[in-house]
């Protein structure tokens, strides 16, 4: 069975890129087609991005706080959200683009702040319900 998806796969990349679905102007024929303009998908883009890191991240940030310890977090994961909000805000800054500093400033903030954390209770762990924190070598 994999096989066969894996052949139809080639064959469907092949008729995509052939049938050039992936143009700009054929983008732009999609978008269009439901008859709004392409600033409003960057707005509402903008408000989804600004929603997900006012909300998300200041979260994960008070649950570190409050439980004094970064424990079940990813330290990998959250060096590459840091450097992907840096990243797009340098981006949006270069290229004077105020839907990539709205959404992506914010972001790279908060990432620091959990970066931070995850520096300060590097050695604490979470180890029951009740949220009894345990030192290292103690």
């Amino acid at each position: 069975m994999r096989p066969f998806l894996f052949v139809l796969a080639i064959v469907l990349t092949h008729k995509f890129i052939n049938a050039k679905v992936w143009s700009k102007q054929n983008l732009a024929r999609r978008i269009a087609m439901f008859g709004l303009p392409v600033d409003v998908y960057g707005t509402l883009a903008t408000i989804v991005s600004v929603l997900m890191v006012f909300i998300g991240l200041p979260k994960q940030i008070r649950t570190n706080y409050r439980h004094k310890s970064c424990n079940g977090l990813d330290k990998t994961l959250f060096i590459l959200v840091l450097f992907a909000y840096g990243t797009w805000a340098l981006y949006g800054g270069a290229g004077r683009n105020a839907f990539l500093l709205i959404s992506n400033i914010p972001g790279f903030i908060f990432s620091i702040v959990i970066c931070v954390q995850m520096w300060i209770y590097r050695g604490r762990k979470l180890v029951s319900v009740t949220h009894v924190i345990v030192e290292e070598g103690e």
